[in-house]
């Protein structure tokens, strides 16, 4: 049996794509709006890794909600499953100001040393992990543009690994949209991905831009909302922890997960395509046996992240590790033919070791209908990041809005620890635009 895991939301982003997530997989489970089992819930499955069980049988989702203000929190608490959650899993700052979009606000609120914040948030974490049966690990929901998933994000995710190390930790982080008004995005971003550097173990990446031009192309919702978005973003997270909610031969944990999608630390930043894409009942006729999802997978724009629009694959691209999921009723033959085809077109590039392809991953074999998820670890990733770096350096620059920060306590004694996040930020770049040579035992930089 797989261990317990802690989810935690952090900030108005985090809280939103982690309320779709909760929904997936009450839906998956069959667990109702109160918490209860409903009369479809007949499969044995293990749901008791992201839920706890309460009195009379009743699911609690191992749950922890984090906002320095208590708008997005009080929506989920009236929301259609507010009653679900633990109360006493809910934190917003008493003083319900928030971090106006900047991340050193939001650090600082856990960081200082005279934070009550800090205290506080630290004890609903250990109060939810005393009641795990064996802790396998943590997710963090979060954005990495804004301030309080950013900035607090941050601060959180490295008490995490401080206080709990030995325990597997995965991030679903909301990189920045192109047309967001917070105008300190790029430092925000570049300061967060220094801790999803260090810290986690894998990070699933959640592009908004590409998720909505996915919205629009493939299930042809003309205007998407952002409860469109973060419905297929709650797809993404119910899918990618599938395995480990409905049990795996090979990938039955958080760890054992994030070390066939990550083999190469800091190589961790996973992008993730699903297939088939269409609106909740759709009367569209479809084809779903596992050749027919991995035909829809191999294309490069079934992945919704940002590198992957237009893209095709030339000399310099490196698969550097991948999981096709496949849920629902498949034949083990199947998934491997369609595997071995979707293998062969290497339609992402080449594989940085020999024969360690896509791997083909079953899982929740109940489920009403077939789908699959495709998580790749890729070397295309570089542009995501030289977008970041290349927008931080225009604004650096011209230090505009850098007093935003200066003033927090945090950069009291200067922007020395900006400087060093960028760097990281570069050697990451620089990393992903070559994998081979950063794995290489004599020219690398690999530990």
């Amino acid at each position: 049996m797989p261990g317990d895991i802690v989810s935690v939301q952090v900030g108005q982003c985090g809280n939103e794509i982690g309320n779709e997530f909760w929904k997936r997989l009450c839906m998956e489970h069959a667990i109702g709006h109160d918490g209860y089992a409903t009369s479809e819930r007949c499969v044995p499955d293990q749901a008791t890794t992201y839920f706890s069980m309460a009195d009379g049988d009743r699911f609690v989702p191992r749950a922890v909600l984090i906002d320095l203000e208590p708008r997005v929190l009080n929506a989920t608490k009236n929301s259609e499953f507010g009653q679900i959650f633990n109360i006493e899993r809910v934190f917003h700052s008493p003083d319900g100001g928030g971090a106006g979009n900047n991340w050193a606000t939001g650090y600082g609120a856990g960081w200082s040393g005279q934070s009550e914040v800090a205290e506080e948030i630290l004890n609903l974490i250990q109060s939810e992990v005393e009641i795990c049966d064996a802790l396998d690990g943590f997710s963090l929901s979060h954005s990495i543009a804004g301030g309080t998933g950013s900035g607090l994000g941050s601060w959180v995710l490295e008490k995490l690994y401080d206080d709990f190390g030995q325990k597997s930790i995965i991030t679903f982080s909301v990189f920045p949209s192109s047309g967001s008004d917070v105008v300190v995005q790029p430092y925000n971003a570049t300061l967060t991905l220094e801790r999803l550097i260090e810290f986690p173990e894998m990070v699933v990446i959640l592009d908004n831009d590409a998720i909505t031009r996915t919205a629009m192309t493939k299930m042809h919702i003309k205007n998407p909302t952002m409860g469109d978005v973060n419905a297929i973003i709650g797809r993404i997270m119910g899918g990618i922890t599938a395995p480990i909610r409905f049990g795996s031969y090979s990938y039955g944990s958080l760890g054992s997960l994030a070390a066939h999608l990550g083999p190469v630390s800091p190589l961790h930043f996973v992008q993730c395509g699903l297939a088939p894409l269409t609106m909740p009942n759709s009367r569209v006729p479809q084809r779903t046996y596992p050749a027919d999802l991995m035909q829809l997978l191999s294309r490069p724009d079934s992945i919704m992240t940002t590198p992957f629009n237009k893209f095709t694959a030339g000399q310099t691209d490196c698969l550097i590790a991948g999981a096709a999921i496949f849920q629902g009723p498949v034949k083990t033959s199947d998934v491997l033919e369609a595997m071995y085809t979707a293998n062969t077109k290497a339609s992402f590039g080449a594989s940085l070791q020999p024969f360690n392809d896509i791997d083909p991953i079953t899982t929740y074999p109940h489920a009403p209908s077939r789908s699959a998820l495709l998580a790749l670890n890729h070397s295309n990733f570089e542009k995501s990041l030289r977008r970041i770096t290349e927008q931080y350096d225009k604004m650096f620059k011209n230090k505009a809005y850098i007093n935003n920060f200066t003033k927090e306590e945090y950069f009291a004694e200067g922007l020395d620890r900006m400087a060093e996040a960028r760097e990281k930020v570069e050697q990451l770049a620089r990393a992903y635009a070559d994998p081979w040579r950063f794995c290489s035992p004599v020219d690398g930089d690999a530990e």
